[in-house]
Order: C-alpha cells, then sequence, then structure tokens
C-alpha cells in the first residue's frame, strides 16, 4: 500500500511539474480549456491529499483516528498525568503514539504519563497500561517514540486468571522481620506482579518490601511523617532513584482495607486479609 501512494504522488509531483510547462499534455483528459492555472490547481490538490492521506503533512485527526477519550487530566509545574479511556486494547506502539501525540500537543518538556483504560472501566482502579516521559531518569526508559525520545512503557493490569494464580502463590511469601519491626499492611502489587509488604522499622522509618515467587526480592525506604493527623508513609532520600520534585506518599486506611499511592498519581490497592 506504501509504494501504491508513494507511486501516486509521485505521478502527481510530475503532472504538476508538466502542467506548468505543457499544460496541453498534462490535461490530455480534460475537454475543457488547458492552461497552466487549471493544471497547477488540480495536480497540486491531488498531491497535497495524498501527502495528508499518506502521513507526510500532519493533520489535526491523529487523536480521533484511535477514538480515545481523555477522562481526566492532573496538571503540576513538574507533570502532566493523562487518564485515558481506549476502545479497545492497543497494541504498545499505538499507546506510545497516543502519549506522544498528547505531549507535543501540548509542547510539554517535563514529566508526562499516560494511564490508559479500556471504555467501561473505573479510571479511580488500576489501569492496564502505562506510558511515561522521565527526562531525568536515565537509563529507564523501554522504548522510543516516533520522534525518538525515550518513553517507560508498562504493563500493569493481569486478567481475572492471572491475578487469582498470582494471589494464590503470592499470598504465601513472606518477608523475615525483626521482633522490633511492625508489619503494617500487605497487598499483591499488579504493578510488579509480585507481593508487597509495608513495615515499620521503627516510628519514623519503614521499608516496603517486593516479594517474587522466583525469590527475588527488592526494597523501598520510606520516612514516616503525620500530617493533620494521619500516618502517611514518604518515599525517601536514602533510595538510590529518589527525586526531590515529586512528593509521594502512601496512606494506609483500616477501616476500608485499603492503601493509597499519592504524589506522582493516584494508586489504590486493596489489602490482603
Amino acid at each position: 500500500m506504501d509504494y501504491f501512494f508513494l507511486t501516486l504522488i509521485f505521478l502527481s509531483f510530475i503532472g504538476l511539474v508538466v502542467g506548468l510547462i505543457k499544460p496541453d499534455i498534462a490535461l490530455f483528459w480534460v475537454n475543457t480549456k488547458k492552461t497552466r492555472a487549471k493544471a497547477f490547481f488540480i495536480y497540486f490538490g491531488i498531491l497535497l491529499v495524498l501527502l495528508m492521506i499518506f502521513g507526510i503533512i500532519p493533520t489535526n485527526k491523529a487523536k480521533s483516528d484511535y477514538g480515545y477519550k481523555i477522562e481526566k487530566t492532573d496538571s503540576t509545574s513538574q507533570q502532566i498525568t493523562l487518564r485515558i479511556l481506549l476502545p479497545n486494547r492497543f497494541s504498545k506502539d499505538t499507546l506510545i503514539d497516543i502519549a506522544r501525540i498528547e505531549k507535543e500537543k501540548r509542547k510539554w518538556t517535563s514529566k508526562f504519563v499516560c494511564f490508559f483504560y479500556n471504555q467501561g472501566d473505573n479510571i479511580e482502579s488500576t489501569a492496564w497500561a502505562s506510558i511515561s516521559y522521565l527526562p531525568k531518569c536515565n537509563n529507564c526508559s523501554t522504548d522510543k517514540d516516533k520522534s525518538k525520545n525515550d518513553v517507560v512503557f508498562s504493563l500493569i493490569g493481569l486478567d481475572a486468571k492471572e491475578y487469582n494464580e498470582a494471589e494464590v502463590s503470592l499470598d504465601k511469601l513472606s518477608y523475615e522481620i525483626s521482633p522490633n519491626e511492625v508489619l503494617v499492611a500487605e497487598f499483591i502489587d499488579e504493578l510488579n506482579k509480585a507481593k508487597c509488604q509495608f513495615i515499620e522499622i521503627d516510628n519514623s522509618s519503614a521499608i516496603k518490601v517486593l516479594l517474587w515467587t522466583n525469590g527475588d526480592i527488592s526494597k523501598e525506604y520510606y520516612d514516616i511523617k503525620t500530617v493533620n493527623g494521619q500516618r502517611r508513609y514518604y518515599f525517601s532520600s536514602k533510595n538510590e532513584y529518589y527525586e526531590d520534585d515529586v512528593e509521594q506518599f502512601w496512606i494506609f486506611d483500616k477501616s476500608v482495607g485499603t492503601m493509597k499511592l499519592t504524589g506522582m498519581s493516584d494508586y489504590t490497592v486493596k489489602l490482603l486479609k
């Protein structure tokens, strides 16, 4: 199909050039008076339409072509986060292109994150995929967009079968804690397909431990602070990939059995019993 359009573009260009020199030849199929102006407008119009169809000339229809809808936009001076509803599950390349279109439309150069949901999903629940532009994070990228910019692609959600299987096997995992440490909460981390445990080391610090069925373990450090009577777990500067321009913290709500991450993005998980 690409060769077909390229051939038509080439023939239209030849027709345009010939029409400016010999309109009688270029407009052999026209029964009315043949002029250079008529040849120019006819072949230039055809050429313009073909270039738009082929995608060489950008149009304003890029968004509607994919049929997605921006359900919610969160903006700060450091970051823009979009929650996007899709008509169906697109490929990774399409998700990257949607994120690129929205980022370039806003001429944004800082952090830019897109969370993707299917039509009918509740955007307060977990998205099934995300695309992130993280200009301050070196060696974080997984892919590049069409403009050759680094992006991070994450496949977040698990389908029902995968989730149930993961929950059964991951639920048995546990991190060994010392007598002075306290297990505050644990849940299945869909993003990393791991079991997560929040453990308070003392009154001012905690760790979040991720456990995988293959035996791998990772830790994140958190600072505990009480703000307006609310106990919060702030992402600590002790972490290797800490960035001080985004304040992230977890809130543990025993009354409803959830834990919520706020800051860079809102993410709520249901705690294991």
